[in-house]
Order: structure tokens, then C-alpha cells, then sequence
């Protein structure tokens, strides 16, 4: 995938821009003629075109979104999904308590971006897309060990996630973003719709699995 036409022009770099979008513009056009479609006929060709177009000349791009929204999709749900047992069943919060927690969650997610947003103009979208999502799988992983082994109070575990958020909130900016701009502008919306309906099947399947097992212990606990 190439760097961004418009953070290399801002550094200066007029050559490698130009180099880049030759790379881009080196694609064949997905519908040269699709301002003659009616809006019925595009809806239809929507269904079946872009997805071969994404297999087709698109297919590298495609599984590199595709890798971001399924990893970015990972980093949230592996919380949300399980935030309410985890306080409940290890921390003994009151099931009244439980939405508080969500509001320093959602300021990590809104400081991230915020805060880290500007490097990727300064230090490079590449470099830290692999930063965010790397430093994020880390934070995540030490967590996991953390409680695992049982080292963390209520405060610790609440702090842990909201450094997570900050990056993970980043990188899934960026996941959105890096869609939005590798693509032709009229596949663009369509094929984040696709990705982000293929990264999120597995994790709706394997929550399925467990809905049993998490109900039953929120049940004993909230009894």
C-alpha cells in the first residue's frame, strides 16, 4: 500500500507523490461509465461488482483493510463484550455501577484520537498504524497476564483499559480511514460495509457460542 499522496506532499516529498499516485491511477477504473447507471442499476451492480472488483485489482488492499477492521473490531469487543462479567464476577461492582465504568472508557476513546491523530501527518500514516495496532495488542496482552494472575484491583483494571482504548481508538480511526482513501470513491462506503460485516462474523459466531455460559454466570452473580 502506498503512503498518502497528500502527508507526502506536506513533508515536501512532490516526487514520491506524484509516484504514489501513479501507482494508484495504474489500477483500471472500477466503473468508468457508472454516472450512465440509474440508482436502481447501481444498487444492484453494488452487489456483485465490488466484490470482484476488491478480489481483483484491489485484492492486496482489500485483505490489508480487511486485516484492520477484523483486528480494530478484536481490540473493542474483547472488552465491551466482556466488561459487565468481568466487573461483576471478579470486582463484586454493583450491577448499578456498572455504566460509570464506561465513562472514563469513553474518554480514552475520545483522547486518542485527539492526542495521536496529529503524528500521522508529522511521523507517517504506515509507521503509526503499525505503532497503534502493535502497541495496542501489547497493552491488551499485559492486561490479560495482569488479571490472570490476579494483580490488579478495580482502579488498576479501569486504568489498564483506558490505555488500551487510547491507542485502540486510534487505530481503529485509522482502520476507517485507510478504507476510505485506497479505494475509488464510489466503492468506498460499500466496501467498508463488507469489511466490516466480514470482521465482525467470526466474533458474532464465537459470542454466540458463550452467550450461555456468560448468562448463566451473570445470572449466579446478580442472584
Amino acid at each position: 500500500m502506498p503512503e498518502s499522496p497528500r502527508w507526502l506532499i506536506s513533508q515536501g516529498r512532490h516526487d514520491e507523490a506524484e509516484s504514489a499516485l501513479g501507482q494508484t491511477e495504474s489500477h483500471s477504473p472500477i466503473l468508468p461509465y457508472a454516472t450512465d447507471f440509474s440508482d436502481t442499476e447501481w444498487s444492484w451492480l453494488s452487489v456483485t461488482t465490488i466484490a470482484k472488483f476488491l478480489l481483483g485489482n484491489y485484492r492486496q488492499r482489500a485483505l490489508v483493510c480487511m486485516t484492520l477492521m477484523a483486528a480494530q473490531a478484536f481490540f473493542y469487543n474483547s472488552v465491551f463484550f466482556s466488561l459487565a462479567f468481568v466487573l461483576l464476577r471478579f470486582y463484586g461492582v454493583a450491577p448499578e455501577r456498572i455504566g460509570v465504568v464506561f465513562c472514563p472508557i469513553a474518554v480514552a476513546n475520545f483522547v486518542g484520537p485527539a492526542i495521536l491523530g496529529k503524528f500521522f501527518d508529522t511521523i507517517g500514516r504506515k509507521r503509526m498504524i503499525c505503532a497503534t495496532y502493535v502497541l495496542s495488542g501489547l497493552v491488551l496482552i499485559i492486561c490479560s497476564l495482569l488479571f490472570f494472575f490476579n494483580r490488579l484491583n478495580l482502579i488498576e483494571q479501569i486504568a489498564w483499559w483506558c490505555l488500551a482504548f487510547v491507542l485502540a481508538s486510534t487505530a481503529a480511526s485509522s482502520a476507517y480511514l485507510t478504507a476510505g482513501e485506497v479505494f475509488p470513491q464510489e466503492v468506498r462506503a460499500s466496501a467498508i460495509g463488507i469489511f466490516m460485516r466480514l470482521a465482525l462474523s467470526p466474533e458474532a459466531l464465537l459470542a454466540l457460542c458463550c452467550l450461555g455460559i456468560w448468562s448463566e454466570a451473570l445470572l449466579g452473580v446478580c442472584s
